[in-house]
Formats: C-alpha cells, sequence, structure tokens
C-alpha cells in the first residue's frame, strides 16, 4: 500500500450494510410469522366445524351471522398465512439486495488505497498531502528492487581467472 484516502464514510457505509444484511436475514431465516399464521388459520377452521357440527345436531343452534364470521376468520387467516410467506420472500430478495450493498461498499473502500503493482520503495514523491489527483496521474514513483543492474570494471586477468559470465566475490580492491 503506498497511500491510503480517508475511508471513514465508506467503513460507515460497509457497517450499515453489514446490519441491514444481518437484519434481512434474521427476517428471511425466521418462519415464526408463517406459523403464527397456520396456528390461527387451524383454530379459525375448528371453530367453524365446530359450528357447522352444531347446527347439523341443532338447526339454528349457531347463526348464519357466526357462521360467516367463521368462515372470514378462515380466510382471513390463510391470507394472513400468504402475507407471512410473502415478507419471507421478500426478506430473502432484501438479503441479496444488501449482500450487494456490503460488495459496494467494499469496493469503495478499496478504491481508497493506492496499490503498486511492483515490489519496491517510494523514489520520489509528485504530490503534497492534500492535493487533488486525478486518475492516472502519477503522484508517486516506485523503484523495483527485486532486479538490479550492477556496472563495474574488471582486469583481464580476472576474467581469465574466473572466465566470463563468473562472479567471483572480493573484499577491498581485489
Amino acid at each position: 500500500t503506498l497511500a491510503e484516502l480517508d475511508s471513514t464514510e465508506a467503513q460507515l457505509a460497509l457497517v450499515r450494510a453489514q446490519i441491514d444484511h444481518s437484519i434481512a436475514k434474521e427476517t428471511a431465516n425466521s418462519d415464526v410469522e408463517i406459523q403464527a399464521a397456520k396456528k390461527s388459520r387451524d383454530v379459525s377452521k375448528a371453530d367453524l366445524k365446530r359450528s357447522q357440527l352444531a347446527v347439523d345436531r341443532i338447526k339454528n343452534a349457531v347463526s348464519e351471522t357466526q357462521l360467516d364470521r367463521l368462515k372470514l376468520s378462515v380466510e382471513r387467516a390463510e391470507l394472513a398465512i400468504q402475507q407471512a410467506e410473502l415478507v419471507q420472500r421478500t426478506s430473502k430478495l432484501k438479503m441479496k439486495l444488501t449482500q450487494n450493498d456490503i460488495d459496494q461498499a467494499n469496493r469503495v473502500i478499496d478504491r481508497h488505497i493506492i496499490k503498486s503493482s511492483l515490489t519496491g520503495i517510494v523514489d520520489q514523491v509528485n504530490r503534497q498531502p492534500g492535493e487533488w489527483v486525478k486518475p492516472g496521474d502519477a503522484g508517486l514513483r516506485v523503484r523495483q528492487l527485486d532486479r538490479m543492474r550492477c556496472e563495474g570494471a574488471v582486469s583481464d586477468s580476472s576474467l581469465r581467472r574466473n572466465g566470463p559470465g563468473r562472479i567471483r566475490k572480493s573484499r577491498g580492491g581485489r
């Protein structure tokens, strides 16, 4: 890493996206609302069935209005199940959307870091702190260290003894 820009806002956006993702994941993985709606439907169906049995045994034991209300209660419970399933499906989509927000926040953070493709050291700085830099502008010069070229003078007698292309370590002036 050669330089890093202030990424506080991007970091905060990442944290917010991660929290939103956790909320969506919890909602998507929870089927409590569906279970509650199914229980409510089962109770409503049982009430309607008992009332219909009572009417079969004794005519007018339950009024038509009451039977209509019990049927409505069953239908509402069925709709509540559908609504709970819709909320769960929507939460799964929200989870995908928030994962995208996390990916986008990570990309913004990565864009706040200036990296070099070379292994080396910063040799020259062309910009001052706080100065505006456009994409493509050279802000730094990096000197590559993994390859080094050396030049030197060698006597003919050393070349004959060691042979061309061979390297001999010497101490001092030898």
